[in-house]
Formats: structure tokens, sequence, C-alpha cells
């Protein structure tokens, strides 16, 4: 309980706290069942009203950089329904792009949204995403056990990629992205705070990095791990060039890619998918990894998509459509067998919206990497640099899991930046 009231900043009212555990156990329902986003989310906003009422802070929030790029982009496929031919399609993505709105506002009516709030609400995601992870290990734990009859013979395919968060009904590379973000993220605060810790602070700090670097590499997302790895390059060259007496952090950097590089090696799904990711002469139609030559060849039908409707795309909801035409010309037959679509939130955007769509994109993607340069604020930086990489293999803002993230992970930390000026306290 003081663990829990130390979290807790202490002008908040408590009310206010009710609210914040509710917000905590709202993600982790959503993480678990992904239909439930809008209406929670919903009803999260108007149970807002009641205990905020922020009328007011409503007309201060529109201004807000992070917001005004939020209510754009959503405004864009609004739009783009007045061309689109498939309107149910067309709806679907309105509804699963609705939630990009959400945290945004609430974030931006709080009021006094400073870095001891967005501290406790990074310790309250930590708790939901760390035990939904234990959650997928006891259950990898217990299908093995199962089918081998044993508690020390364990069959590791139960432990790694698709099999891991099946309970979770979630793809790896979106509950990766949470894992990804806490791991940079404590990864950063880490170095900076660790001669201010206590030892049991620091042992438990380094566990928990531990854990989510494991996990990681267990969920086998290579645009993840490699993200991962970039931005612990960056931070390594960081501290050598522009830190002083940083060795010890330096080492542990070292340490930790260096754990990185051996689970790499050691757990096959991984090896396998990276092998194939790197392999020119690897195909989707004999290899089982080979996501590469795949996506290559959806992201051309989505160049020449785009090319036939340069300005304003093709419209919302017929992305899809127009892709399975070009896959039936070319006949690729794993592409038109499910539907598949750009799997590139550039290309995606880009498809749909046109050029005002991959403009104010780019700006969402280039505003926290540029405050964080200007300011010198890492966190900032590594939650542009995750983003920016991560859309360039998935289609991010047309999966619920991808605009929960995006929603709730950039506006607790973007909301409030007022433009290239200097955080809030």
């Amino acid at each position: 309980m003081k663990v829990l009231k130390s979290w807790i900043p202490g002008e908040m009212k408590p009310a206010e706290t009710a609210f914040m555990v509710f917000l905590a156990l709202s993600i982790s329902t959503i993480l678990l069942k992904q239909e439930y986003g809008n209406p929670i989310m919903g009803l999260m906003i108007l149970s807002w009203f009641f205990v905020k009422k922020p009328y007011d802070s409503y007309r201060a929030a529109i201004g807000d950089p992070w917001v005004v790029f939020s209510m754009g982009f959503f405004l864009l496929y609004l739009i783009g329904m007045l061309y689109t031919e498939n309107i149910a399609s067309g709806l679907s993505q309105l509804e699963t792009k609705l939630g990009l709105l959400f945290f945004p506002f609430f974030i931006a009516s709080y009021g006094r949204w400073n870095n001891e709030k967005r501290n406790f609400i990074l310790s309250l995601l930590t708790l939901a995403v760390s035990s939904l992870a234990m959650v997928c290990l006891v259950v990898a734990f217990m299908l093995s056990t199962e089918k081998t009859g044993s508690l020390f013979d364990l069959d590791s395919s139960f432990f790694v990629y698709n099999q891991l968060t099946k309970v979770l009904f979630i793809q790896p590379i979106y509950f990766s992205l949470f894992i990804l973000f806490l791991l940079v993220v404590w990864q950063n605060r880490l170095i900076t705070e660790w001669y201010g810790l206590k030892a049991g602070k620091r042992g438990f700090w380094l566990a928990l990095q531990v854990f989510l670097l494991i996990f990681l590499f267990l969920l086998s997302s290579r645009t993840s791990i490699l993200t991962y790895l970039i931005w612990s390059l960056i931070r390594t060259f960081d501290l050598m060039v522009f830190k002083k007496r940083r060795a010890t952090a330096v080492l542990a950097l070292i340490i930790e890619m260096g754990l990185g590089a051996i689970l790499l090696t050691q757990i096959d799904v991984s090896k396998t998918r990276f092998s194939e990711a790197i392999d020119p002469d690897s195909s989707y139609e004999k290899d089982e990894f080979a996501g590469r030559s795949l996506r290559i060849e959806k992201w051309k039908c989505s160049f020449e998509t785009w090319a036939k409707n340069p300005v304003l795309g093709v419209g919302t909801g017929d992305e899809n459509a127009e892709l399975l035409k070009c896959f039936e010309e070319k006949n690729i037959a794993e592409a038109i067998r499910w539907q598949y679509n750009s799997h590139n939130q550039y290309l995606s955007t880009l498809t749909q919206v046109g050029i005002p769509g991959i403009l104010l994109l780019l700006a969402m993607v280039f505003y926290p990497i540029f405050y964080g340069v200007k300011n010198r604020d890492l966190t900032v930086f590594a939650i542009g640099l995750v983003f920016f990489l991560c859309i360039g293999s998935e289609t991010m803002l047309s999966r619920r899991f991808g605009v929960l993230y995006t929603s709730l992970v950039m506006s607790v930390w973007l909301v409030g930046l007022s433009g290239f000026g200097k955080r809030n306290k």
C-alpha cells in the first residue's frame, strides 16, 4: 500500500486517483479484448466529465499541437469518406481511428499535466503490461506441460512469437510495442537516475529491464527488436560523446545489447525470422517467415495504387479493394488469400488520403523527434523514434492495438509540450 501511495502525485484528488486506476484497468481490458476499445474509452471520457467537468478546458485543449495532429488526421479520413466507394469499410476505418481522439483530449483537458503525472501513468502501464506478460508465460508453461507431461521437458514453441500471445488474442508486433516502449523509457530512467537510487530500487529496475528485454526477444517482432537495437546504439553514442563520467552506463548498455544478441541467436524463431529477413534469396512462397519479400510486393502494389490517385488517394474505405486488384494482376496468391493491406502506415495513408495525409503523418512522426533533439529530451525522442520505425512495417493506425498505443503512449508524453518550448514541469 505504501508503494502504491508513493506513486500517486500529491496534488491529485481521490476522484482523480480513482479515475487513473480505472484508466489502468481499462488499458488491461482493451489489451485482452480489443473490440471493447472504443466503448471503454468512450465511457472513460463520459466519466471524466463527472470527475473533472472539463468543459472550459476542452477549448484550451484544441490548441495543443498533438491534439491538432490527432484531430487533423481523423478529419482527413472523415473527408475521405466523401469519395470512397466502400462505405462499410470506410466506416470501420473511422470507428477504429476515433480512438486517436480520446486520450489527447482527456490529457489536454486535465490541466496541470506534468512529469509527476506522466510517471504515475508509466507506473500503472508498467504494472498492467508486465502482468499480462506474466500471464502469457504462465499459460505457455501450462500448455507446454500439458503437451509434454513434464514440468522440466518444456516445449519451446509455446514460449515464442504467436503462441506466446495467443492467450491475449493480440499479434506479437502490437504487444511488443508496449514492451519496447517500457524497455526504452525505463532504460533511460535507469541511466539518468542511477546514482540517486537506493540499492533496492536499483535491483528492481534492473530486474524489470532484464525481464522486458527477454520478453521482447521472445515475441520475435523483427521491427521492435531492430528499433530497440537502434535506440540502444543512439543512447550509447549520446553517453560517449555528450556525457562525462558515464562509463558505467555505457558498459551496462553494451552488456544489455550483448544479452540481446545472445537471445537473438539462441531463440530459434527470432534467429530464423532475422536470417530470412536479410537473406536476399528468401521468398514468401517457400519460407515460413519471409515476410520481407511479401511486404515488398505489397508496398509495390500500394505505390502503384496511389500513383493512380496521387492527390487525394482512393478514399478511406477502398485501399484493400484496390490492392486486391493489384495482387490479382500480379498473381500474389498469399496476398490474395488473406486480402492484405499495405503493411506500412506511410503507404497506407498515402493510398487512402493522398498527399495531405502523408504530410500530416510526417508531422506527427517528426514532432517528437525534433522536440527531443532540440530540448535533449531523450524519452520524447525515443517515443518518436519507435513510432517512426514501427509504422514503416505495420499499418498501426488501422489496427485497434496500434491506435491504443498511439493514442495513449504518445499523448501521455507529447500533450503539454507547448510546441517546441520546454516541457511543462
